[in-house]
């Protein structure tokens, strides 16, 4: 008989605020969830039918408090309660809470798809403002390092493995006059 603890299940994800650890049994996903900080999980939603979630779970609260908004109502459960939680919720939790879970894969993976294109475009804005708020270092580079550089960029290779480039492709087109040698 198949079966999982939170010690074995196969797949773990940190997601900062939280961390899930899962594993499928028989058509069902068991997900063993632990939350570092408050969460409302609402602007991940976004999308989805009534941007509430599609998936009915199951469920045991662990430690904490865990709460259910409907449309119509608010359901709040807290350590030693177990739960069912229809489609059309928005769930929101206490720093400190713990839950297991189960959710019948099929949807619950459809409504994981929603949320993870919710969460990379709510992310992009962060990352491209981080991005441009770090200093840019104009000191001139040899052509190993230039090479080392350039395959750390995304899609351009392992920095195991430096390739050095021409000149005219180190750093967007720096001229060759700017490299010069300098100890690593």
């Amino acid at each position: 008989m198949p079966k999982a603890s939170k010690e074995t299940a196969s797949k773990v994800e940190e997601m900062g605020v939280m961390e899930g650890r899962y594993e499928e049994l028989g058509g069902y996903t068991v997900g063993f969830e632990t939350f570092r900080e408050d969460a409302d999980a609402a602007p991940l939603f976004k999308g989805l039918p009534d941007d509430r979630c599609q998936s009915p779970h199951w469920g045991y609260v662990v430690s904490g408090k865990v709460t259910f908004a409907y449309a119509d109502r608010e359901e709040i459960y807290e350590a030693g309660d177990a739960y069912y939680a229809p489609p059309g919720h928005i769930p929101a939790v206490i720093a400190g809470t713990e839950v297991i879970e189960f959710s019948p894969t099929e949807d619950y993976e459809r409504t994981l798809e929603v949320i993870g294109r919710t969460w990379r475009r709510c992310r992009m804005p962060e990352a491209a403002t981080a991005a441009r708020s770090r200093p840019i270092d104009t000191r001139p580079v040899d052509l190993e390092t230039a090479a080392r550089i350039e395959a750390a960029r995304p899609g351009r290779g392992s920095t195991a493995t430096p390739r050095p480039r021409p000149t005219s492709r180190i750093r967007s087109g720096w001229p060759a006059a700017r490299l010069v040698a300098r100890p690593l």
